[in-house]
């Protein structure tokens, strides 16, 4: 095996160019991801202590790489959902108690504006990424007065297996928004 070139993952982008596109993934391009996960945000989350919530379709590369490669690859507990519904969202972070969330902007709208998270304890949530589209400041201000919670901001894409950009240092009175 050449982990320089032998494919690991076929993976489709998502047409924001045109239309949807093959892009093939050799095995050092998913290492330098997870090196560069553990090495910038990585450090907020460790085996044994946390829990991450698997919300995103694994068959898109922010799902694959952040929450089935990453895991495991740290040994991190992942609780998996088999599909987005808000209400069993909620449910298992309480339950489970939950430290890190990976979500798309449209989870971010619901947790700042929608009444039924008054219904839940997500206290155990220390971190929320959000990828895919960015937030306006507003946004992120008002999920953390409401819940507390930090949110940082990725940037990446398909091609580059997902991440190239995220917000790294976090100041407990401080909220982060635009990459």
């Amino acid at each position: 095996m050449n982990p320089d070139q032998d494919l690991a993952f076929l993976v489709y982008s998502s047409g924001t160019t045109g239309l949807p596109k093959g892009v093939m993934l050799s095995h050092r391009n998913i290492v330098a991801d997870l090196l560069l996960i553990n090495g910038s945000v990585g450090n907020w989350y460790s085996s044994g202590k946390d829990k991450m919530l698997g919300v995103l379709p694994f068959f898109h590369i922010y799902g694959l790489t952040g929450l089935v490669q990453q895991p495991l690859h740290r040994g991190i507990e992942l609780v998996v959902m088999p599909a987005f519904n808000m209400e069993v969202f909620l449910e298992t972070i309480q339950k489970h108690k939950i430290t890190f969330i990976y979500v798309a902007p449209p989870v971010i709208v619901r947790l700042a504006r929608d009444s039924l998270v008054d219904r839940y304890d997500l206290s155990s949530v220390r971190m929320i990424t959000s990828g895919a589209a960015p937030l306006t400041r507003e946004l992120v201000d008002a999920v953390h007065k409401r819940l507390k919670i930090k949110i940082n901001q990725a940037y990446g894409l398909s091609e580059t297996s997902p991440m190239t950009h995220t917000q790294v240092r976090f100041d407990s009175d401080k909220v982060f928004s635009g990459c």
